[in-house]
């Protein structure tokens, strides 16, 4: 009858009432992941059984009621939502099997001194929403950049406008704006290597002003194909050029594990291990990026005898920070690429027995959740705290590979929480470099920051005197909805 149609009707609409008030979609896939890292992670512990439900009492939803309603000792239906207890103990189970140094609400904040947003807002000239986004990005990774390259020390570096000995060489550059304010900051090159040539409009060399436009080298090509003895000594040999820190901002997916890559190569050819010839042998057959390369250092005029590198031209790499992002775009074949980058982690190799396999099923099961945590911020989002939980862990276990990289190839290695979520969901940064730089990069130590915004404030003042005022890096043309701007 048509009453008893209305009547389940109604039924089947309070159960999906009661399905989304107990996140029954999003308990049920976190469970499936937890429960699926038994697979990846022999020495894990199975979470314990479920505990027996607790008596049917007054005031149950309909999907609590559908619980008591079955015969006792049945298994619970599959489009039962899985019990809050049964969820914690697996992610207890999975949180003491994939345990890092320190996990990510452990994290030190290292924001840098927050005065130094004011001192960058009057030199640059961009919409109010980006400048919102970005500035304190920014003055909190140029902190750590000064720390790395010692820029106390180098204060006064360069008397007489002579070249710099030192290059920030910033991996997946952009319009290279963070990279030209270090270099300003310090006195130094700033080198920009993106695997695609920004238009005209966004490039910062179109931008800025001498003597800092010439002190701007583009390489337009891949990371990966990046060789440091073949290409990118001999560009930085070219230009006098001693020393560089390397950036790398929200390289997203395996793009940092790429920048890492290329730092472990330059480190381990510091130290005499690297396999590659320091000859200029010519281009590889088909190696468009080294061509380039070359006719880039061959256009570069060279520096006075004084200026030039010794030992072959070998340029010293003080250190790396790199702010990490999207966890969840490693993919595909990306997963690969990652597990070969590092094959050789003692953490991954411990998770998972050295097996390939294995260690390809965990980084599939993490990467694919690790956006909850980013996520949980958007508006109107289901994400529920036990998500949120999972995909720090999982996050912490796709960043300690890179963390441990570091700690190989520099004297120390730290990672940190470099904004707020407000400014940045993706919020976590590797330092790696001399043991007291880090030290220093890693903290925000109270007296620390004056040298810093005084540097600041003597660099902005000569780049906005340089340029008339300041610096105009509006993206002109680009209408933008999410940043408010209509490209004027």
């Amino acid at each position: 009858s048509s009453r008893k149609k209305d009547e389940r009707r109604a039924q089947r609409a309070k159960v999906r009432e009661a399905h989304g008030k107990h996140h029954t979609r999003e308990l049920r896939a976190l469970l499936e992941v937890l429960r699926a890292l038994l697979a990846a992670v022999p020495s894990m512990e199975p979470a314990p059984p479920a505990a027996a439900l607790p008596p049917e009492g007054s005031g149950e939803d309909a999907v609590s009621a559908l619980r008591h309603s079955r015969p006792p000792g049945a298994p619970p239906p599959k489009w039962l939502p899985p019990r809050e207890s049964e969820v914690a103990d697996a992610l207890a189970a999975a949180g003491a099997a994939l345990r890092v140094g320190r996990a990510y609400r452990a994290l030190p904040e290292a924001f840098g001194p927050a005065e130094g947003c004011e001192i960058l807002a009057g030199v640059i000239d961009r919409p109010p929403k980006y400048q919102e986004k970005y500035l304190a990005q920014e003055v909190s990774l140029l902190a750590k950049v000064w720390e790395l390259a010692d820029g106390s020390a180098r204060l006064g570096a360069s008397p007489n406008g002579g070249p710099p000995d030192l290059a920030i060489v910033d991996i997946g550059a952009g319009n290279g704006c963070l990279a030209l304010l270090a270099a300003v900051l310090l006195g130094a090159y700033a080198v920009l290597v993106d695997h695609t040539l920004p238009p005209p409009e966004l490039r910062v060399e179109e931008k800025v002003p001498e003597p800092w436009r010439s002190r701007i080298i583009r390489i337009n090509g891949d990371v990966k194909d990046l060789d440091v003895v073949r290409d990118v000594e001999p560009l930085l040999a070219a230009n006098g050029i001693r020393r560089a820190v390397l950036i790398a901002k929200h390289l997203c997916g395996v793009g940092t594990d790429l920048a890492l890559s290329l730092v472990r190569t330059w480190r381990d050819t510091e130290r005499g291990r690297g396999a590659c010839s320091t000859s200029d042998s010519g281009a590889v057959p088909g190696d468009e990026l080294s061509a380039a390369l070359r006719r880039c250092a061959r256009s570069q005029a060279a520096p006075p005898a004084s200026h030039r590198t010794s030992e072959g031209g070998r340029v010293e790499l003080l250190g790396a920070v790199m702010a990490t992002c999207c966890g969840h775009k490693i993919n595909g074949a990306d997963l690969d690429m990652y597990a070969q980058l590092h094959s050789h982690d003692e953490y991954l190799a411990k998770l998972t027995g050295g097996d390939h396999s294995r260690v390809l099923h965990l980084l599939g099961l993490c990467t694919r959740c690790v956006a909850w945590r980013t996520t949980a911020g958007a508006t109107a989002n289901r994400i529920v705290p036990s998500q949120v939980a999972a995909a720090e862990l999982f996050e912490d276990a796709l960043q300690q590979p890179r963390l441990d990289m570091l700690a190989r190839l520099f004297p120390a290695a730290e990672e940190v929480v470099f904004v707020s979520a407000a400014r940045s969901p993706q919020n976590r940064c590797l330092i790696a470099g001399d043991a007291a730089a880090v030290a220093r990069a890693a903290r925000d130590a109270p007296g620390q920051a004056a040298a810093f915004l005084a540097a600041l404030r003597r660099a902005g003042a000569e780049l906005e005197a340089a340029a008339g005022g300041p610096l105009d890096l509006k993206p002109k043309g680009f209408v933008s909805k999410k940043y408010d701007y209509d490209g004027t």
